[in-house]
């Protein structure tokens, strides 16, 4: 039997041979059937759509984009043992990463039943259609006491429009109520017009302003370049524009009272071999951007995972 199998849709034969030969593949898997160690998240008769072999309960385990999407097919319902589909009672990361999946429905239903109360580890692309009715926040207060790193991608923040948009990301994308939180990881996705954008980072610096100082050290600002933003002729005079805002990020994070953290990593990511001109203009933005960290001594930056600057001390 296979040590551990990630796509089965990459070889199905083999998933349903190796699914065989621990469960009725056509049938519902009961709790009690996860002490054998192997673990299966399945619907209807199609084949287990995920298996895991796992030694302990403190092995994350991965809810990936297929699992996620066949929740929506029964949000009232949600039941770890009354659905077609069973959940580990001891999950330990959780991706959604679709729109669908982050949907209010999906969401609340994953706190129904409990499944975040053990998460370490969150992953959020979407939450602009979940923010609303409150459903990440209760995500959020679900896991608050177990949530020790989270990722989420903030650009659909940024274009929102009107004053209403800081207040929602305040009360409902707070991160007070993750009292773990030691990692906290943002996307933001730089597009051609980021001077509209600039005035909307301030939700950006609510997020970080909430994050749990006592617990915090570590704090990622991952930018994805895309095609139109790499075309603009001056990326430096563009990146100038979000100085403020970006600054007042650099002045939270500098307050004593982030006595544990120890690294500010920003990553850019774009199309094309620009590492010489990226590193000319970091040196050049960094101790506008990030003054406090670099004096500290915590700042790390990258283009496309080659280094850029690491002044730790």
């Amino acid at each position: 039997m296979a040590e551990y199998f990630q796509d089965p849709y990459d070889d199905p034969k083999h998933c349903t041979a190796y699914a065989n030969d621990a469960f009725q593949t056509n049938e519902s898997v009961s709790v009690s059937e996860y002490e054998a160690g192997h673990r299966v998240l399945k619907w209807g008769t199609e084949p287990p759509s995920m298996l895991y072999k796992t030694a302990a309960s403190s092995v994350p385990i991965e809810i990936w984009d297929r699992v996620i999407d066949c929740l929506r097919e029964e949000p009232a319902t949600l039941r770890a043992t009354e659905t077609r589909w069973v959940i580990p009672p001891n999950l330990r990361s959780l991706r959604l990463g679709r729109f669908g999946a982050a949907s209010p429905e999906v969401l609340r239903g994953l706190v129904s039943i409990r499944l975040t109360t053990h998460c370490e580890r969150l992953e959020l692309e979407f939450v602009l259609n979940s923010m609303s009715d409150y459903s990440v926040q209760l995500l959020l207060r679900s896991a608050r006491q177990s949530l020790q790193e989270l990722t989420v991608n903030v650009s659909p923040l940024l274009n929102l429009g009107g004053l209403e948009a800081r207040d929602m990301v305040e009360r409902c994308l707070n991160l007070s109520v993750s009292s773990q939180l030691s990692v906290l990881t943002m996307y933001i996705r730089l597009e051609g017009d980021t001077i509209l954008l600039a005035r909307n980072y301030d939700r950006i610096v609510a997020l970080v302003n909430y994050a749990p100082a006592a617990t915090l050290e570590q704090v990622k600002l991952n930018w994805t370049c895309s095609m139109e933003f790499m075309k603009i002729l001056n990326i430096r005079q563009e990146l100038l524009r979000l100085c403020q805002e970006i600054s007042q990020i650099d002045q939270i994070l500098s307050h004593r009272r982030y006595i544990r953290l120890k690294q500010v990593k920003i990553e850019f990511w774009g199309i094309g071999g620009l590492w010489e001109e990226m590193g000319s203009i970091w040196m050049g933005l960094a101790p506008l951007w990030f003054p406090n960290m670099l004096s500290k001594g915590v700042l790390r930056a990258t283009w496309n995972g080659q280094l850029l600057l690491n002044n730790k001390i």
